[in-house]
């Protein structure tokens, strides 16, 4: 966590009594967001996110593997983030590993299902053979609300996936089957209209802030995460800071979040588009 002097926190939480904070926003409204998808070759997905001055970049990699054993019909996401530890001071030693495990376990908790992603479209041979969608997340720099950015840095990248179309055929040997992957041009994209994104508030001197910068986060006594996806079901919840939270005031909040969530995703949806018909006409194919 970043220090700030006495005078910086006081110069906040004035602002926050008259709904004004340090960068001139309002108390529930988000930065300016920025995005490119496409941008890492060597991937099957990939997206450039940020956040104000929040930096995150997303590579996704889709390989065939073994489901598994309490699974057999599914296959899976395998989600790892890491911050670089020139980001931000707080990432140098200890303080990167435990955010990278936090940040990590979070996101596969709530993208890691059914619920989220089709994990059973993923199957190949039951009990055999799976598509593994392997997601790498580093952050590049840090100006608070990484749970928000990897969130939304994934889902883009995860529409900008596409899945190589297989044919199982018989093998050489008699009960052996093996699989045959065709070109990309024969490729298919990924149903991401259910994964979630995060939306974060913070609790600073007991106003509530959403999208906090690093400055905000220093101030603040709690935060509360909360998951949604585009048809406005909550996803999952994840709690931080020193302080508890209020019951009703986590019950405003969660309602905020569903309030929130059709813009972001709105937004989301228009620069994945807006890439993606740059993409094609940089190609001479305009969809």
């Amino acid at each position: 966590m970043k220090n700030i002097s006495g005078f910086e926190r006081r110069f906040i939480v004035s602002g926050l009594k008259e709904n004004i904070r340090s960068d001139g926003r309002e108390m529930f409204d988000y930065r300016d967001i920025t995005l490119q998808t496409g941008n890492l070759p060597q991937t099957n997905g990939s997206s450039l996110f940020k956040l104000g001055n929040t930096h995150i970049i997303t590579g996704v990699k889709v390989e065939i593997g073994e489901p598994l054993k309490d699974h057999p019909n599914e296959g899976r996401l395998e989600i790892s983030v890491e911050c670089c530890p020139s980001a931000s001071p707080e990432f140098e030693g200890r303080g990167a590993e435990d955010l990278n495990s936090e940040l990590s376990g979070a996101m596969n908790k709530i993208m890691n299902t059914n619920s989220a992603l089709d994990l059973k479209s993923l199957c190949i041979l039951e009990r055999k053979k799976c598509w593994i969608i392997y997601i790498d997340v580093l952050v590049l720099d840090s100006d608070g609300n990484l749970f928000d950015s990897v969130s939304m840095g994934i889902h883009a990248a995860l529409s900008d996936v596409r899945i190589p179309k297989i044919r199982v055929v018989p093998g050489d040997k008699v009960g052996d089957l093996e699989i045959e992957v065709f070109g990309e041009e024969e490729s298919r994209s990924l149903d991401t209209s259910k994964v979630p994104i995060c939306i974060t508030f913070a609790q600073i001197d007991g106003y509530n802030i959403v999208d906090p910068t690093i400055q905000e986060e220093s101030c603040m006594s709690s935060r509360v995460t909360i998951a949604v996806n585009k048809d406005q079901n909550i996803c999952g919840m994840m709690m931080g800071g020193t302080s508890g939270i209020d019951t009703q005031v986590l019950i405003q909040l969660t309602q905020l979040s569903i309030k929130i969530g059709p813009g972001l995703y709105k937004a989301l949806d228009y620069m994945t588009k807006q890439n993606t018909t740059k993409l094609n006409q940089k190609n001479n194919l305009i969809i």
